[in-house]
């Protein structure tokens, strides 16, 4: 039986990876080349700003890194549903849902020490859910902590994501006294190494004025980004929250397994909204995980579900984040 709507073409088309790779290419190429003053400028470089600066003035490194880590993480999380199974069919969506998606706002690009930061985290996420049952858990233990450090190296704020993943390990059932010490050991490592760097150029002040960043918080506030931020944020929402209501009522046919990584990101999701509304100007890792974890969730509702209201609910996204890129771009 032919594929007959868009949807199916896109889920189990052959050409799908390639076709979206090379739009990625050229909506992010597009806005580097000709626009660039649409991409926003973002100050906030972690813990190594200085090792950063001299990278501030090239523009066309920064389009070119942001548009690779755009096409990673789309490659990331559909390799991830192949490894964990969790949409349960095979299928190209997550790769284009997360391209669409990550391609057509411009508030992720501008700083690539968020992009950096949001990949440490998707590889601690990817170390919990191989933890799962597992009798002896300490080395991913220590790879979510040693990776959730790293990233706080970039928004430190990152720190505070760590009691989820404990929460996570719970849930993974390898949360215990052994997996806690070893992500305690996680989580220092890295600055202890770091202590010893800034120890041999002897100038702690930005150790200092990366911790004290901890109580520096910007709330968010509407009237310093366009309006387009919030209406792609908004139904990028709205088709979550679908997608979040149709995983819970079909859950029952899930693996225990399954239900637990999706209640893992559930929990991950509404941690980055938080972080995200408390630390707006620095929330760009936040903003990326939002965006991540949504296309994942919308893919698993329009791999699950067919029929008119997906079809309907797939066309209004797509054609709305075409729009909202091409008024951006204004």
């Amino acid at each position: 039986m032919r594929n007959n709507n868009m949807i199916d073409r896109i889920a189990t088309g052959r050409a799908t990876v390639l076709l979206t790779l090379l739009a990625i290419i050229g909506l992010v190429a597009t806005r580097g080349i000709f626009f660039p003053n649409s991409i926003p400028v973002k100050e906030n470089w972690g813990l190594f700003s200085t090792i950063f600066e001299a990278w501030k003035a090239n523009s066309t490194l920064f389009w070119i890194l942001d548009g690779g880590f755009v096409v990673m993480f789309a490659f990331m999380f559909n390799q991830a549903d192949t490894r964990f199974n969790i949409i349960r069919v095979r299928t190209s969506l997550p790769f284009f849902m997360a391209g669409m998606i990550l391609a057509t706002s411009s508030f992720i690009l501008g700083n690539i020490a968020e992009g950096l930061s949001t990949l440490f985290i998707i590889l601690a996420i990817s170390s919990l859910f191989t933890s799962y049952q597992q009798h002896r858990a300490e080395k991913q233990a220590f790879d979510i902590a040693l990776f959730l450090s790293l990233a706080s190296m970039l928004w430190l704020k990152t720190i505070l994501l760590l009691p989820v993943f404990w929460m996570g390990m719970y849930m993974m059932k390898t949360f215990n006294l052994r997996s806690f010490a070893a992500s305690l050991i996680g989580i220092i490592t890295p600055y202890w190494f770091a202590f010893f760097y800034f120890a041999y150029i002897q100038d702690y002040t930005p150790l200092l004025n990366h911790f004290t960043s901890m109580i520096d918080f910007h709330l968010i506030d509407i009237t310093v980004t366009p309006i387009y931020t919030w209406i792609h944020l908004g139904i990028t929402l709205m088709a979550t929250l679908f997608s979040i209501g149709h995983t819970i009522f079909s859950s029952f046919t899930d693996k225990i397994r399954t239900r637990s990584y999706l209640n893992f990101l559930f929990i991950v999701l509404l941690s980055s909204y938080i972080l995200f509304i408390i630390d707006f100007g620095n929330s760009g890792a936040a903003l990326y995980l939002i965006y991540l974890i949504s296309a994942f969730l919308i893919s698993h509702l329009f791999a699950s579900v067919r029929g008119r209201f997906s079809s309907i609910l797939f066309h209004t996204l797509f054609f709305t984040y075409i729009l909202i890129y091409l008024w951006s771009l204004s």
